[in-house]
């Protein structure tokens, strides 16, 4: 049963904490916390009631899952330093394929679908958890541990989970830049960002009921070109911007009609 299994976790950043808080919160026995940041390492620690251990040697050599949280460049080193360890190792990335893990005895990926961060708490009732592992059995392991944070636990390739990457990519990061160039431009103009928030409002109320697709608005959807040419002479200053709006123009006319 999960309630007594022991894990290990290596990482103190924004998944790491988050992980470590809620599975022990949900009754997860965390033997050990490590990370290079020795004060990060302890703080989680105290957290989660676990040894704040100083190097990987020292993870527990009954530790039935050890949970690597870190960058993505740093996945395989830390990986190669448990190869002798009899533990399921995990990595929490969707961008890095399963097999930078294949030199351990046991291996998978728990990933967690959401944008975490360190200093806010996330609630993962809700979340998508995406697993892999490298037999059936640990599969079954990884899925009953992903259930003590999210009943939404699916079994997901690699391959397929770096489409969802990058999916994110688009749908979160890409589109939080631009909601930062809108605000530079906004303040540039004597205005603050608060003056799209009812707009953005409405527009994910919008978003979360229908197909993306069926509710793109704005000049490019409309082959404005008057409203286009206004907009592109006002982001004059600004090349990088002024050639996103180009870019973007394009790709919303290349839609099909709705």
């Amino acid at each position: 049963m999960t309630d007594s299994i022991s894990i290990a976790i290596v990482g103190a950043g924004n998944v790491a904490t988050n992980l470590a808080l809620s599975l022990f919160e949900s009754g997860v026995n965390i033997r050990c916390v490590y990370s290079r940041n020795a004060e990060n390492t302890r703080v989680l620690a105290t957290k989660v009631n676990a040894s704040a251990i100083s190097s990987l040697a020292e993870i527990n050599p009954d530790v039935a899952v050890i949970i690597i949280a870190v960058s993505d460049d740093e996945i395989g080193h830390v990986a190669h330093q448990l190869h002798d360890h009899s533990a399921l190792v995990v990595h929490c990335s969707g961008s890095v394929d399963m097999e930078v893990l294949k030199g351990c005895k046991n291996y998978g990926v728990l990933y967690p679908f959401v944008v975490m961060r360190k200093a806010v708490r996330t609630d993962f009732t809700n979340v998508d958890f995406f697993i892999e592992a490298n037999d059936e059995i640990h599969l079954s392991l990884l899925k009953e541990l992903a259930k003590k944070l999210s009943n939404n636990v699916k079994p997901l390739s690699s391959k397929a989970r770096l489409a969802l990457h990058i999916a994110g990519v688009f749908a979160n990061n890409f589109v939080n830049i631009q909601f930062i160039t809108a605000q530079q431009l906004l303040n540039e103009n004597g205005m603050d960002f608060d003056v799209l928030r009812p707009m953005l409002s409405n527009y994910f109320q919008l978003l979360l009921q229908s197909n993306p697709a069926e509710i793109q608005t704005g000049p490019a959807i409309r082959h404005d070109d008057r409203v286009i040419q206004k907009h592109l002479e006002l982001l004059v200053g600004h090349p990088d911007v002024k050639e996103l709006y180009r870019l973007l123009t394009a790709q919303i006319q290349k839609l099909p009609p709705q």
